[in-house]
């Protein structure tokens, strides 16, 4: 969004596979809401010449996304969703941006509902299966702390796990606009006190 339009957006990720980037973010379009939020991907050179940009739509309300993670075929995203149905979702896309699975894993409260808080979610592959990092909020004072197994198709491994298959909508984003920034950079000045 260029900088004179009302929006909110959170960079959450990126992955660089094959001279290609792959990003995504999270936000409000069209104002600032932090609960009117949407969820995108977008593939670019590394020139920053974009091949794709595309949105897609949760299944419900109040879309986030927190990792990406490239595969042998694809990109693993690890999402959630704040509001009703509250839940993390893990899906893939190939490297076209298409869905390749995608499993909704229902918990009561997915994360701290009056702070979102980007990067205390972690998602990596090892040894054949997908691990994931979650919280839940119990009380103003009480947090549990969460780890998720599962198989190369997002199937829980281990103790049974609310999950369900989900289908998510994808939207191409048509035509957007760029422009051009001039970012500042500055050397830091540290003291280093032993």
């Amino acid at each position: 969004r260029p900088k004179n339009a009302t929006a909110r957006f959170y960079g959450a990720d990126l992955e660089i596979d094959n001279n290609e980037i792959y990003s995504c973010y999270a936000g409000d379009p069209n104002g600032t809401s932090i609960v009117n939020t949407n969820f995108y991907i977008q593939k670019t050179s590394l020139d920053g010449n974009l091949t794709w940009l595309k949105q897609y739509d949760l299944p419900g309300t109040n879309d986030w996304g927190f990792e990406i993670n490239k595969t042998n075929n694809g990109i693993v995203v690890l999402a959630a969703q704040r509001n009703s149905p509250r839940g993390f979702i893990l899906f893939k896309i190939d490297l076209d941006g298409n869905i390749l699975w995608a499993q909704r894993f229902n918990l009561a409260h997915p994360f701290n509902d009056q702070h979102l808080l980007l990067g205390a979610n972690k998602l990596i592959e090892v040894g054949g299966q997908f691990v994931f990092t979650g919280y839940e909020t119990v009380s103003s004072s009480e947090a549990n702390l969460f780890v998720q197994r599962c198989d190369l198709n997002g199937i829980p491994l281990g103790l049974c796990t609310d999950f369900e298959p989900v289908n998510i909508t994808i939207n191409t984003v048509e035509n957007p606009v760029f422009y051009a920034v001039t970012p500042i950079v500055t050397d830091p000045n540290f003291s280093v006190q032993k």
